[in-house]
């Protein structure tokens, strides 16, 4: 067991440190195939990994995530992403305060419509492009805040995080209900997050970016129209009837990956866009390093390391509040230690176990609870989520770095704060609501 847990540990390393030119799905299938070697897990495990039980299917949330990965790089090839980041850079008036606000609003809005993960990959770039053709502002309160507000927007939709779906799936948990619950606490830790990061960086915001002349050079750029409008149009058009899809699942017997992979065949099957081009930029190697983890992540739990610390803290749970610290708190805690996905699959499974005979309103509690850790624990530290593996990358790919311990300390005050907030509001809102 010993062996298993740290060939786990160091993989995830490896991904953080990314040596030569390996892929975050690259080492982890390279990291797969060492533990096989070794004996440290067996080859006829995998496949029952992959297939899952009658509370998980993983193979249907990967389905998800490829079908969404078709809409969100379709849109990101075709400039809408970065058309509406330039605008909001264009709509800041030259003044660092104001665009540290647009950018918040863009990236809330962004997630809605797709993930964290495509939200970091798209709007970073354009900060950093910001930064660095300008010389005039420093990137890191925005860098830092877009990647602080995907991934609480992504506490919102059930589709806006892979966790969300796991955790869904595990508990049951409907697309609007999922949306009519976390609103509430992902607005309000939003608003929170805000009016805190504006006061920590508000020196580090200039209230004037540019002179003139630099100002005219760079809205040239900026001011550039929509190309490919009418595919974009398109997209978009088949991305709103996924959601509303997703919402009719409820009602309907369809389930949300076969929603999801209808919307993504509408686009491939279309004549707007070459099927070969659209399969080829799905980021495959995300698709690896979620399809491994949930491997590893099933055999991290067969040996009942999960279970083990969960079943020990199992009388908290009985407390409707200890119930939503605990499971957001120790949700984010073990996300931050072993990455949100793995966190997500394996405490899913085991809070929903403990928390059988429970009331209604205490069980959404609990997997609300595991929500809200699961995405706000990719805050505390860099191996937390896949999103911040990518964002960590991009970031050091444009040539900007700064120190592990400098993202922890922000990370860990902002992190722990919003877990707070978002856990609290939560719980009054459903002690309201029953």
């Amino acid at each position: 067991m010993l062996a298993f847990i740290i060939g786990f540990l160091i993989i995830i390393l490896l991904i953080i440190y990314r040596p030569g030119k390996f892929s975050e799905g690259g080492i982890a299938l390279l990291g797969l195939f060492a533990l096989l070697l070794l004996s440290l897990i067996k080859w006829a495990e995998i496949p029952w990994a992959l297939l899952g039980n009658e509370l998980l299917h993983p193979f249907q949330i990967v389905i998800i995530l490829v079908t969404l990965a078709v809409l969100s790089t379709t849109l990101d090839d075709y400039g809408f992403f970065k058309f509406a980041a330039y605008k909001a850079i264009l709509w800041s008036k030259n003044n660092g305060k104001i665009l540290f606000r647009n950018f918040f609003l863009l990236t809330f809005i962004l997630t809605s419509f797709t993930s964290n993960d495509i939200d970091v990959l798209t709007v970073t770039p354009i900060i950093l492009w910001f930064a660095l053709a300008t010389k005039k502002i420093n990137p890191w309160p925005y860098l830092f805040y877009v990647f602080v507000v995907a991934n609480t927007s992504s506490m919102e939709w059930l589709i806006g995080n892979l966790t969300n779906i796991i955790v869904g799936t595990v508990f049951n948990l409907g697309f609007i209900e999922f949306l009519l619950i976390m609103i509430i606490p992902t607005l309000v830790t939003l608003i929170f997050q805000y009016l805190f990061l504006r006061l920590i960086f508000n020196n580090q915001l200039p209230n004037k970016i540019l002179d003139k002349q630099e100002l005219e050079k760079v809205n040239r750029v900026v001011s550039q129209p929509l190309a490919n409008k009418r595919k974009n149009i398109f997209v978009l058009t088949v991305l709103i009837l996924v959601i509303l899809g997703a919402a009719l699942s409820d009602f309907l017997p369809i389930e949300l990956w076969m929603v999801t992979t209808m919307g993504a065949l509408i686009v491939l099957l279309s004549n707007e866009f070459n099927l070969k081009e659209r399969l080829k930029v799905i980021p495959w190697n995300v698709e690896v390093f979620v399809l491994v983890f949930i491997i590893l992540t099933t055999k991290l739990q067969s040996l009942g390391v999960i279970d083990w610390l969960a079943l020990n803290f199992k009388g908290i749970l009985t407390d409707f509040w200890g119930g939503i610290y605990f499971a957001s708190f120790f949700s984010a805690i073990i996300s931050g230690i072993i990455n949100n996905i793995p966190a997500a699959i394996s405490l899913s499974s085991v809070f929903h176990t403990l928390t059988s005979g429970f009331d209604i309103i205490h069980t959404k509690a609990v997997a609300y609870g595991l929500v809200i850790g699961t995405n706000l624990g990719s805050l505390l530290t860099p191996v937390g989520a896949l999103a911040t593996i990518l964002w960590l990358t991009l970031i050091r790919k444009r040539g900007f770095s700064f120190s592990v311990g400098k993202f922890i300390g922000y990370g860990l005050l902002v992190g722990s704060l919003s877990i707070l907030v978002a856990s609290s509001v939560l719980g009054i809102e459903l002690i309201l609501l029953n």
